[in-house]
């Protein structure tokens, strides 16, 4: 328990922490950036999980894909994808998960160009959250080994010239994989901070 911890095993956790909440506010500013950058109303983390050596071979039953962190614009009933996009089984978007993982950029202009039986999970939940367009840009590590997924939407209209944020969209992609840890649910973070897991 953390009660139980010595005076330099307390301060090394609170080192950590310190540590910790910088890179998420520096992937916070990213995703603020790119919110207003391309006049986004939604822009989000998507990251697969459990995400470690024992997952290799794992089914697809097994692992699951969640949203890590999201920004929403300050319009109005812009809903949370977070709230419904947590544990989501890969089975259930196998496709659409390989196209995120193969491409470095996926563009929608109409969630409706969505098309594939094994993406239907995205799609239903992209038109109920009332989004018109979509991007996703890929997270990839120095060895181009997928890390996650940037989720841009648009509620009110398509995005429009694309092709100059290309490279914006790419460079923030890479700068947040260098902050980005493998997701970690709230229930899991209680077991690390309470010395449990």
């Amino acid at each position: 328990m953390l009660s139980e911890l010595d005076l330099s095993q307390r301060v090394e956790l609170y080192r950590l922490a310190l540590e910790e909440a910088d890179k998420k506010g520096t992937i916070y500013s990213y995703l603020y950036d790119i919110l207003y950058e391309l006049a986004a109303d939604r822009v989000s983390i998507l990251q697969k999980h459990p995400e470690d050596k024992d997952s290799v071979g794992v089914s697809l039953d097994k692992q699951y894909m969640s949203t890590s962190f999201e920004i929403i614009s300050s319009k109005d009933s812009i809903n949370r994808l977070k709230d419904e996009f947590q544990f989501v089984k890969l089975s259930d978007v196998s496709n659409f998960y390989k196209s995120l993982k193969n491409n470095k950029i996926l563009y929608f202009k109409n969630v409706n160009q969505i098309r594939t039986e094994k993406s239907k999970y995205f799609k239903i939940t992209a038109i109920r959250r009332k989004v018109t367009s979509v991007i996703f840009v890929q997270i990839a590590d120095i060895n181009d080994v997928y890390k996650g997924t940037i989720c841009i939407e648009s509620i009110y209209c398509p995005f429009i010239n694309l092709d100059s944020k290309k490279e914006y969209l790419i460079n923030s992609a890479n700068n947040i994989a260098q902050l980005l840890n493998p997701y970690i649910s709230n229930t899991d973070t209680q077991k690390v901070i309470c010395g449990i897991g």
